[in-house]
């Protein structure tokens, strides 16, 4: 009997020792032990395949509480069956002993900062309940007809296809190191980086022909008239610049194909330009080559499952610097009628976004200097007549492309000048 009452007894202490303790996701950390949490799923994912091992299965969940508070959970492999018939959408469970990891900012669900990681020896036990309350998200409505007038008034004006409207210049947070791009940018698709530019030859052209007015590629001739499939319309199909490059900075580098305007921001050449080397056999490697290492720049990148990636945006900090739309209407007018002697300092140029971003990623000053108007935005054209100059005003190698004798009565300053007129935006092939 005495046996049986103390054995009662240490069971009972026991229970007291072990229990768990009932936290609000907000409160459980990689230290804290023996906790219970009452959640609710948000999301259960369709099982997917790791891309780094092929035998590697695995399942996302997105959890929240009563408190709002999110929190993304993944389990893997064999442990995904004891999980088949729970945590379900919308339901509420308890749910105990889970592995709690520091999360990647980069892929944080909100401001917790940890990630769950469940397994077989994860408790889960359903909460008896004949229906789940409503998710505690906050959804705001905003009615089409309160900026249908807007929207319109965006379309009309093509806003869709101005890279400077659709990518403005990034936050200083923003901006991510190339190592952290490189690991990530699988899963996030896309991502601001900054660094210097080196252009990487691939053996292919230096251009790609394209519809005017979509983008869609087409193999054929620059000026050839054609019937776009993609938007319907008769258009010529112009030569657009086509650079891979590496954006490199002191943590790695990132290869990514530079297109279009944004590539005749760093090279003297337009793709016409570029088209007309190639046919009469002159190599601008290396003036390209020379031009792109004089560039620090900004680039909004996307992923793509290839040897490189895809450059929707690229400022450069020169660019950035010099860019009149960031003056104040008074500086303006200012600057209209001062004299060339007239000073403009970073505390008048620059928004305070703009100025943490070259802050970020320039030397520091100890006294502000005068900034130079802004770089003509007439491109370099190419002269093919060994009798004329070209004229540019950067410090570039000449470019006067060297002609054979077949060549020197072959005119083609004619075909540049009747190529169609180019539009700044991104690949959309």
């Amino acid at each position: 009997l005495l046996f049986f009452q103390f054995s009662f007894i240490y069971y009972r202490s026991m229970q007291v020792t072990m229990s768990r303790t009932y936290l609000p996701i907000s409160q459980i950390t990689d230290e804290t032990r023996n906790w219970t949490a009452l959640i609710q799923v948000v999301e259960r994912a369709p099982i997917q395949i790791s891309k780094s091992d092929s035998q590697v299965p695995y399942r996302r969940y997105l959890f929240t509480d009563g408190e709002g508070t999110k929190v993304a959970a993944v389990v893997y492999k064999a442990a995904m069956k004891e999980f088949d018939d729970l945590l379900l959408p919308y339901k509420r469970y308890y749910l105990t002993g889970a592995k709690v990891r520091p999360e990647t900012p980069l892929y944080q669900v909100g401001p917790y900062e940890f990630n769950w990681l469940l397994h077989k020896k994860t408790l889960v036990e359903e909460f008896e309940e004949e229906v789940p309350p409503q998710l505690p998200c906050q959804i705001e409505v905003h009615p089409y007809t309160e900026n249908k007038a807007n929207v319109a008034k965006l379309v009309e004006e093509g806003v869709y296809r101005d890279t400077d409207k659709l990518f403005p210049y990034p936050l200083a947070s923003e901006i991510v190191t190339v190592q952290r791009a490189v690991s990530s940018i699988k899963y996030t698709k896309t991502c601001w980086v900054a660094g210097k530019l080196k252009y990487l030859g691939d053996n292919k052209s230096l251009w790609t022909a394209t519809c005017n007015n979509c983008r869609k590629n087409y193999n054929v001739p620059p000026n050839t008239p054609v019937k776009c499939r993609s938007c319907r319309e008769d258009t010529l199909v112009e030569a657009r610049c086509r650079l891979p490059i590496a954006i490199e900075d002191e943590t790695g580098n990132i290869h990514a194909m530079l297109y279009d305007s944004d590539a005749e921001r760093v090279i003297p050449f337009n793709g016409t330009d570029l088209y007309q080397a190639e046919q009469q056999g002159v190599d601008l490697t290396a003036q390209i080559a020379a031009a792109m290492r004089e560039h620090h720049v900004v680039c909004f990148i996307k992923h793509y499952e290839s040897t490189h990636h895809t450059v929707l945006k690229l400022y450069t900090i020169v660019g950035m610097q010099t860019d009149k739309n960031l003056l104040p209407p008074t500086e303006l007018g200012k600057e209209g009628s001062a004299s060339a002697s007239n000073k403009i300092t970073d505390k008048e140029l620059f928004s305070p976004t703009l100025k943490n971003v070259l802050n970020s990623l320039t030397p520091p000053r100890e006294k502000p200097t005068t900034i130079a108007a802004s770089e003509s935005t007439v491109k370099k054209r190419i002269s093919f007549d060994s009798h004329q100059s070209s004229t540019s005003g950067t410090s570039i190698p000449s470019t006067n492309i060297p002609e054979s004798p077949t060549q020197q009565t072959h005119q083609t300053s004619a075909m540049c000048d009747a190529s169609p007129t180019k539009k700044s935006r991104p690949k959309m092939d």
